[in-house]
């Protein structure tokens, strides 16, 4: 026994008095709560600690610390714990976190949430084992255990990843491991290893551009870029210069924002065969062990790229030195749940709180951040032309009304069929565009008009082959014999899907090699990857696709992308309908004449003098924007006001109704001059998941937080009603 340490210890717990700490806690609260701690000096500001929550309840939460009070006055309320083994949270990183609160006008737990690994402070993982090489050659030298041999000749691999890199069985590696010729090692801190044989040159564009962004880096000087290039104009390798410039120099983080998950596993390995490392990765996809171990990773600074989606704007950041968002436009960095945020925007406020450059990287950049650069707000980085000897391809529109398809149930015209041939003779590759994913987009009664709907979603059910399906929902019912209103056996699918359209394609070219990627398709990553490999190795002549393959795909040998239906007329309501058609257009026009063959994209239309449809033909992609922006100034759309969106939702319609009109009318009897309040309206689907729903929303000429916060201060609403509030909404359906 110890006696002279016990005797300090006694003394240290007699020197200990009770401080009070205010915490935020993952969950749905917007106040912060009391603790008492003790220790001997006061608590770090933005460091950890375990409380316990409810009356009752012996389980601890994580909490965020926001503030201490050294009184110890207030004994009364609950103990905490200090976690003194977790670092404190970077202040600039703590302070976003709370501004992203107020600014959303949700409860700051909610926002915590988004920090933390399934709302708690992760375990600190254990040390990866992985496999490496011992120096002992097999008594027996096989292709297959060659080619993992040759897969760890210079790095240490996990069983998994090196399975997936060799071919080989899992078998050939434990016979290998067996003989002593592999071994597991705890995985140690490897220095970043650079590729400098991939070098890349860079043209007078690019070059400007990366100069100018590394400056900003190098200052840790706040400003935003818009890096605007044209489809293949070599955007990545623009801020993949900044990236190595950054890592050789500097010892900050970077953070890259990509859109979609589907766009991880070629931009991974592109990543990788330039820098000679694996960033770590963040999205919901990641198990929760890889996700425990990129967060201590971030927290303690070991991270120094990180690549994910929008939710990895939350993580604990040390010190960022750049974050990149790349396609900037894309609604998936739009967050509709929880909190709503959209992660461009936040992006920039984050890279301001930690003073560096913020790059918004698109070809066709959102409405937003294209008149911030107008208005001299962001700093344009024009890439005008395509990199290398690639050029930009022939747009032409096809009038499906001169040239339609051969029959019923047909949906490729003569023109584009006759394309479609060509280039098969060519041997190149075609992509067909059509943003419907099933066999079709709903199920017809013939008889007498009615559609089958979902019982539980105010929309029509899909067809999926022999069954039937809610995108909103996921309702399934088998394929209808008769119509459930007037008994007629004659119900069939009515429009395109992307089954369909294979279907038919494989009618007109029963040699041609088609493939269909959309959602029901590509369920994983590993899917997504696999189909990007088929086809850049030759291995597909047609692919058929959603949005999936309009944007950030390098497919070399595709010279034809075919678009079968443009919808641009379908608004719903919607202002930035046309945009965001127009978007996906260019996108997805884009795929097209990436290598060195001459690329070109027919696009069949009802609407040939759409203003959106005339800017892709002839390429001059700002007289849409100007035409655009002029429209949303003169309904005084964003970017010219802001919009506050209230959801109400519930199981009865009527209370809905009555209580959204309740605090519609007060907001309209109080609202500041130059204050819109429209509503109460059901929303574009009135019905989800058997919840009702209505809006109201708010057009102010500066953000309307106040003038909504102290309405709802004097509304008490049902618990049987929901309220949640969209700051700067972007879908009102």
């Amino acid at each position: 026994m110890d006696l002279f340490s016990t005797t300090t210890d006694m003394q240290q717990e007699a020197e200990a008095v009770a401080k009070i700490i205010r915490v935020v806690v993952p969950q749905r609260l917007f106040k912060v709560l009391d603790y008492k701690v003790y220790s001997l000096c006061v608590p770090e500001k933005y460091s950890w600690a375990d409380v316990p929550l409810g009356m009752k309840s012996t389980k601890k939460v994580s909490a965020l610390i926001v503030d201490v009070d050294p009184d110890d006055a207030y004994t009364k309320v609950k103990e905490a714990t200090l976690r003194e083994d977790v670092p404190a949270l970077n202040s600039h990183m703590a302070e976003f976190l709370l501004w992203a609160a107020s600014y959303t006008l949700a409860p700051a737990g909610d926002v915590l949430r988004s920090i933390l690994v399934k709302a708690s402070i992760p375990s600190r993982p254990s040390p990866e084992q992985v496999l490496s090489l011992t120096g002992k050659m097999p008594e027996r030298l096989t292709p297959k255990r060659e080619a993992v041999l040759k897969s760890l000749d210079t790095r240490a691999l996990s069983m998994q990843s090196l399975l997936e890199i060799s071919g080989a069985g899992r078998g050939v590696v434990k016979a290998l491991i067996e003989q002593g010729s592999l071994a597991y090692i705890d995985k140690v801190d490897m220095p970043y290893v650079f590729s400098k044989h991939a070098d890349i040159q860079l043209n007078e564009d690019q070059a400007k551009a990366a100069e100018s962004i590394y400056a900003a880096a190098n200052k840790k000087e706040f400003q935003p870029f818009l890096l605007d290039g044209v489809t293949g104009s070599g955007k990545t390798e623009v801020y993949f210069d900044v990236l190595e410039k950054l890592l050789e120099s500097r010892s900050g983080q970077v953070l890259l924002l990509l859109p979609e998950i589907a766009l991880t596993p070629q931009w991974l390995s592109r990543f990788e065969a330039r820098f000679g490392f694996v960033p770590a990765v963040w999205h919901s996809s990641e198990s929760e062990g890889s996700k425990s171990k990129t967060w201590w990773d971030v927290l303690t600074g070991k991270a120094r790229v990180v690549v994910g989606a929008r939710s990895a704007l939350f993580l604990p950041y040390q010190d960022l030195d750049l974050i990149v968002v790349d396609e900037e436009h894309d609604s998936a960095y739009k967050q509709e749940d929880m909190f709503r945020y959209h992660g461009r925007d936040m992006s920039v406020v984050l890279a301001k709180k930690m003073s560096c450059p913020v790059v918004l990287a698109s070809a066709t950049p959102s409405m937003e951040s294209w008149y911030n650069a107008e208005q001299g707000r962001y700093i344009t980085l024009p890439l005008k032309s395509r990199y290398g000897a690639a050029t930009l391809p022939d747009v032409e529109l096809i009038d499906v009304a001169a040239s339609p398809p051969k029959g019923p149930r047909h949906y490729i015209s003569e023109r584009l069929v006759d394309a479609l041939g060509e280039t098969l003779q060519q041997g190149k590759q075609s992509i067909i565009y059509l943003n419907r994913r099933g066999h079709a987009p709903m199920c017809l009664c013939r008889d007498c008009g009615v559609k089958t709907e979902c019982p539980s979603c105010s929309t029509t059910l899909t067809v999926h082959g022999g069954h039937l399906r809610c995108h909103h929902c996921s309702y399934t019912m088998s394929y209808p014999n008769r119509c459930g209103k007037c008994g007629s056996e004659r119900v069939l699918p009515y429009g395109p899907g992307t089954r369909q359209l294979m279907e038919e394609l494989e009618e007109y070219f029963p040699n041609a090699r088609i493939a269909v990627a959309d959602s029901d398709e590509l369920t994983t990553v590993r899917k997504m990857a696999e189909l990007i490999e088929r086809m850049r190795a030759g291995e597909i002549d047609i692919l058929v696709g959603t949005q999936m393959v309009a944007k950030g795909h390098d497919f070399p040998d595709v010279t034809l992308v075919g678009v079968v239906d443009t919808m641009l007329g379908n608004t719903q309501g919607d202002f930035r309908a046309t945009e965001k058609a127009f978007q996906l257009l260019y996108q997805v026009s884009g795929r097209a004449g990436r290598g060195k063959d001459k690329g070109r994209v027919l696009i069949q239309t009802l609407d040939k003098n759409s203003q959106a449809l005339k800017a892709l033909v002839t390429g001059d992609r700002d007289a849409f924007y100007k035409s655009e922006i002029k429209h949303r100034k003169q309904w005084n759309d964003p970017p010219f006001s802001r919009l506050t969106a209230l959801f109400f939702s519930g199981a009865f319609e009527g209370e809905v109704q009555y209580q959204a009109r309740i605090i519609a009318e007060k907001m309209q009897k109080t609202a500041p001059e130059g204050y819109a309040v429209l509503g109460p309206s059901p929303m574009g689907l009135v019905r989800i998941k058997n919840r009702f729903r209505y809006m109201i929303l708010i057009k102010s000429p500066t953000p309307s937080h106040e003038f909504v916060q102290k309405t709802l201060l004097t509304c008490k609403l049902p618990s049987a009603v929901r309220l949640d509030i969209d700051v700067d909404p972007l879908s009102l359906l």
